[in-house]
Parts: structure tokens; C-alpha cells; sequence
């Protein structure tokens, strides 16, 4: 049998699913869930052309658990201002327990938030209650706000759109659309979503 010098592959559909992913700054995913359709891979070619693949559509869905949340906290404490976070992960929404430091002052608090996506590619935290034993002053409320940052996804490698953020109690489940090819650097690197590109 002779291989052709510029082998391809096409896949229709393929579901693969991970558990346990470890990356890199501490962050554990607990469930990884990726459907793809219309794969397309194309070997080495006779003149040297490196190996190719691209991706027509991929959805994807993971999902974390408290501990996880917690020990990515952990791992990064030093990034946040705020002692002793941890994170409740309730339904619909987050409970931020910590101890707001500022030169001699240390004050306990608990914060609640709903995260909230933006455009697709930003999740932003929306402070629904503050609590420190009395009413907490509002610059303390937006010290705090500052130290969850909105996570903006258009720095990832690969292009994203998320379409869901699930709070339930214990964990938090993501949903979106990711667009793949290979390799990722150089002029193959597919295109960011844009607002045409979605349904």
C-alpha cells in the first residue's frame, strides 16, 4: 500500500471527554465534555508543509467543583490583596468570604456575587450583598471588587464564546463554542468569534 505525500483525515463528529485536567497556576478541571464536527487534518506535505488541522464547529462544557475554586484561590494568594479567601459556591450565585487588610486595619467580610458574561469572551462578578457584622463602607465593598477582576478570555490561544455560567451548590459549570486549528501560532491561527460568526 503507498501513502499518499500529503495524507488527510476527515472526522464528521467526535465527543471526547477528560476528567481531572491539572493546568498550569494550580487550576484543577474537574469534567472537560468537547463535541467537534467537521474535522479536517492534513499531513506533511512533499514540499515540506508542516501538519494542519482545523476544526467547522466545537462546543464544549466543563465544570469545577468548590475544592477546586478554593485551592486555585490558594495557589495564587499572593495576586490577591485580600487574607484567607474562600469562595461557597451556592445556587446562583458565589459567596466571597475573607479579611480585608489595609495598613492595621483587618476586617472580616462576606461578599455575594452573581458571575455574568460579556460579550462572550468577559466574565464580570456582580456584588448583590456585602456583610461585615455592621454596614460595610462602600470603598471596602469596591476594594473588594477590585480584587475579583473581570477575566477577559480573549488572551487564551484559542478563539472562545461562552454561552453559559452555572452556579449550583458545590460547583460551576461552563458552556460555550471554541474555534480550533492547529497549529496554533503563525498565520493558520483561526479567526476570534465576531458577531456575524454567531448564530
Amino acid at each position: 500500500m503507498q501513502i499518499p505525500q500529503n495524507p488527510t483525515v476527515d472526522v464528521d463528529k467526535a465527543h471526547l471527554t477528560f476528567n481531572q485536567v491539572q493546568l498550569p497556576y494550580g487550576l484543577v478541571i474537574d469534567e472537560v465534555h468537547l463535541d467537534f464536527a467537521g474535522i479536517h487534518a492534513a499531513g506533511p506535505g512533499a514540499a515540506g508543509t508542516q501538519p494542519a488541522a482545523d476544526v467547522k464547529e466545537s462546543q464544549f462544557r466543563v465544570m469545577m467543583t468548590e475544592p477546586h475554586v478554593n485551592l486555585l484561590l490558594r495557589e495564587n494568594a499572593d495576586k490577591v490583596p485580600a487574607k484567607d479567601v474562600s469562595i461557597v459556591v451556592l445556587t446562583g450565585k458565589l459567596r466571597v468570604h475573607g479579611t480585608y487588610v489595609k495598613s492595621i486595619l483587618r476586617l472580616p467580610f462576606v461578599v455575594e456575587c452573581v458571575p455574568r458574561i460579556e460579550n462572550g469572551v468577559k466574565i464580570h462578578f456582580d456584588f448583590k450583598d456585602a456583610q461585615m457584622g455592621v454596614s460595610m463602607p462602600s470603598f471596602i465593598v469596591d476594594a473588594i471588587s477590585q480584587h475579583l477582576m473581570a477575566i477577559d478570555l480573549n488572551k487564551l490561544p484559542v478563539p472562545v464564546f461562552l454561552e453559559s455560567i452555572e452556579c449550583e451548590p458545590g460547583r460551576i459549570t461552563v458552556t460555550g463554542r471554541a474555534r480550533l486549528s492547529w497549529p496554533l501560532l503563525g498565520g493558520s491561527t483561526a479567526a476570534p468569534f465576531t458577531q456575524k460568526s454567531l448564530p
